[in-house]
């Protein structure tokens, strides 16, 4: 087998990347839909992140990967957020020289692995070990409207903020625990998303967006994706969560949230019909500083 090149991504790239990501997202369905423009969130990661693309002998591209890191007062965490290899060039290394090409190995990282049973061990032998599973929820009001109703955190009121306040990033620093304001910006820019507050008898409990823009999201073009979320409380982030699904679901005709296992809102969200469509494990670096996910839900894009 030939060594595998690997180097940064550029602008040229992006068309090829979208298609591998597409052939694996559909594999064999032969309903699959249309692989729409290519996604906004590659060009993130070439710009703010890093992007490393593997090529075979005839240069054409075969695999690629993307990460984002952020800075925070316990140090730095680096979020591997795709990896992806042409379906006729896996198993032969491409995925572990393209690893080696990012930067995961400075300091904490952590990802998201797919269902693929090649993923997990992948990410054990980088060093990253698994904590607990990420469940993907669609809430759909036609199926599920009496559930959803009975949601918790009906008592809170959902304001809409607007995108420049700059009391959201300090919300979400603390939720987070890392300084971002220009993924919170991308998020408003190319997701569409809206931001919230959430109030109960008048004082805030909690901040969030609500994706209404997912073209990731190919059979479920029109569901809204909610995230991030935090609060101060895990009865607090429970309630804000539930409650914005219920507010994007009755808007969109149906939510699309990625809920880590241990978050509080996942049991009411199972009990009031949501489905589960996907099942991810995420994994990190032993001793990562991570948000607490009992307070806190991810974008569904970084974390």
């Amino acid at each position: 087998m030939a060594p595998v090149r690997v180097r940064p991504g550029l602008a040229a790239d992006l068309p090829a990347i979208h298609d591998i990501w597409y052939r694996n997202e559909v594999a064999d369905d032969p309903q699959a839909p249309a692989p729409g423009p290519v996604l906004s969130g590659f060009g993130y990661e070439m710009e703010h992140g890093a992007l490393s693309v593997a090529e075979d002998d005839t240069g054409a591209v075969i695999g690629f990967g993307g990460s984002v890191g952020w800075d925070g007062l316990r140090g730095r965490l680096t979020y591997l957020a795709d990896l992806f290899i042409a379906p006729d060039a896996q198993s032969r290394g491409v995925g572990q020289a393209i690893l080696r090409a990012l930067p995961l190995h400075a300091g904490a990282c952590c990802v998201h692995a797919s269902t693929d049973l090649r993923a997990v061990p992948l990410y054990i032998r980088t060093g990253m070990l698994p904590l607990w599973p990420n469940l993907w929820l669609v809430g759909d009001p036609e199926r599920g409207a009496r559930g959803l109703s009975a949601l918790p955190g009906s008592d809170l009121d959902l304001v809409e903020a607007a995108a420049d306040d700059p009391n959201l990033a300090a919300w979400d620093l603390r939720s987070f625990g890392y300084t971002r304001p220009r993924d919170l910006a991308w998020l408003v820019e190319s997701r569409d998303a809206q931001p919230l507050w959430f109030r109960r008898a008048g004082v805030t409990i909690g901040y969030g967006f609500v994706q209404r823009r997912c073209p990731e999201s190919l059979w479920r073009p029109g569901a809204w994706t909610i995230g991030p979320i935090g609060a101060q409380a895990p009865a607090d982030a429970r309630d804000c969560v539930c409650a914005a699904t219920r507010w994007a679901a009755e808007r969109s005709g149906a939510a699309r949230i990625g809920v880590p296992g241990p978050h509080p809102a996942l049991a009411p969200l199972i009990a009031a019909g949501c489905r589960l469509v996907y099942n991810e494990t995420f994994l990190a670096s032993p001793g990562a500083p991570l948000p607490d996910v009992t307070r806190y839900l991810p974008s569904g894009v970084f974390l």
